[in-house]
């Protein structure tokens, strides 16, 4: 009978996809597992997952992919060696929740599917209130110095009635936008409750949360600095924010259609996932192997 074994965290894995039944690789487990079993991890690089892949004799692979990919996240310096995120998927299929045509080029769609797909139609709405919205890596390794002056540039197009707010994990975004602009209210976390008006512009840096207001269908923006072929497929830049004979509006991407599809992870079949000794090698760092080490033994 095939067993299900989850891999990193479960919480993030159970945004989409069940596992009833399932059960998490341990130290103990880890050496029973069978070619007829089923492995689902959802962790970025994985030293284990890439030492499955060099037998013949191996479980079903499938990996999560819980947060928005970007090109701007993938090419960064952490995240290309030995070549870019995702640029290889490490098992039979990867599963993504975003659109298939806002990933970047250099992942084979072929093993890549998804549990959302949708259409996008520009529109011209107005707003009142503005949120900048700062994911985890909000820079991810673009330029600073562009980044703070578009900020600046956005802030300076508004009008005095608009109400401001900024969402940031980071103390050091938080202190940029106290230099900009003290009065701006910022938030440590994000919560989408704290926002129910629908007369509200969202400014995204790359993150997932930018992702998840659009597929609530908010109207979200961009920061152009980034020059990231994800962000550009799913959003409009700050420049597309006029004011013009006292009316405060913007040209933004909203859900023309969306279709929700549900993932057969029984229908899955292992690949050619051709992997060797040397790919194991070349992935190997002590951040990798600490993070798989921390999972196995949690």
């Amino acid at each position: 009978m095939k067993k299900t074994y989850y891999f990193g965290s479960k919480s993030r894995i159970t945004k989409q996809l069940d596992l009833k039944n399932a059960r998490k690789i341990n130290l103990i487990n880890v050496f029973f597992i069978s070619s007829a079993d089923r492995i689902i991890y959802v962790k970025a690089w994985s030293i284990l997952i890439v030492f499955f892949l060099i037998f013949k004799k191996r479980p079903v692979i499938i990996q999560i992919a819980d947060g928005l990919i970007t090109e701007s996240n993938c090419s960064k310096e952490i995240n290309s060696k030995p070549h870019l995120l995702y640029q290889r998927i490490y098992g039979d299929h990867l599963l993504i929740n975003q659109s298939v045509s806002s990933i970047p080029s250099f992942i084979d769609e072929k093993f890549v599917a998804t549990n959302v797909e949708y259409q996008l139609e520009e529109k011209i709405v107005g707003f009142n209130e503005l949120v900048l919205v700062f994911g985890n890596d909000p820079f991810v390794e673009k330029d600073e110095i562009k980044i703070k002056k578009e900020i600046q540039t956005i802030l300076k197009k508004l009008p005095t009635f608009v109400n401001i707010a900024a969402s940031s994990p980071s103390n050091y975004i938080k202190n940029i936008i106290n230099e900009i602009s003290p009065e701006i209210n910022i938030s440590k976390k994000f919560r989408l409750s704290d926002y129910p008006n629908e007369d509200i512009l969202f400014v995204s840096t790359p993150s997932t949360v930018g992702h998840d207001l659009l597929l609530q269908n908010r109207n979200v923006l961009s920061l152009g600095s980034y020059d990231c072929h994800t962000m550009k497929y799913l959003f409009n830049d700050s420049e597309k924010i006029e004011f013009s004979n006292g009316v405060l509006k913007a040209k933004v991407k909203k859900l023309a259609s969306k279709t929700l599809i549900k993932y057969d992870m029984d229908s899955i079949v292992k690949n050619n996932c051709k992997t060797s000794f040397f790919d194991l090698i070349s992935t190997l760092s002590f951040r990798r192997l600490a993070s798989d080490l921390k999972s196995l033994i949690s």
